[in-house]
């Protein structure tokens, strides 16, 4: 018997079901759809996650509003855009921050710049699932969220 697996969606970088809410985009440094995000200076705004950051959601794309969405899910956010913040959702195409392979199944940790990184379970605290092999040099993943 063949596994299909996930079937990447193409123009969005959530997939399935998630709690969504809106907030402004208060600094456009590292903030790409798929990016992990933090609480910005007010409650309303948002900036990219760093490592040690407590993340509150993934930066979405596909349920933006046209006037704030990007030209495509790989163009950045303009500073006040309006963008969907993404919790519980279940696959997510997470930015990859070093440059080493990942395997489907590696647990994956909130790395420096909105991005994601391979991570060790009982020492970081793990956000996301590899839902695909990647190689080297990739920029992208497709995790299965945690948070």
């Amino acid at each position: 018997m063949v596994q299909a697996g996930v079937r990447k969606i193409l123009n969005d970088v959530i997939d399935g079901d998630s709690v969504i809410n809106y907030h402004n985009i208060e600094t456009v440094t590292d903030m790409y759809p798929g990016a992990l995000v933090i609480k910005g200076t007010t409650d309303y705004d948002i900036a990219a996650c760093g490592a040690a950051g407590i993340t509150t959601g993934w930066l979405g794309y596909g349920s933006c509003n046209g006037n704030d969405k990007p030209d495509t899910r790989d163009t950045i956010y303009l500073v006040s855009a309006e963008a969907p913040v993404h919790s519980k959702a279940r696959y997510v195409r997470a930015i990859y921050a070093t440059a080493a392979d990942i395997t489907k199944g590696d647990p994956l940790k909130a790395a420096a710049n909105g991005c994601v990184a391979i991570g060790t379970p009982g020492t970081d605290d793990i956000i996301a699932v590899a839902a695909e092999s990647v190689l080297s040099g990739a920029t992208r993943v497709w995790a299965e969220s945690r948070i």
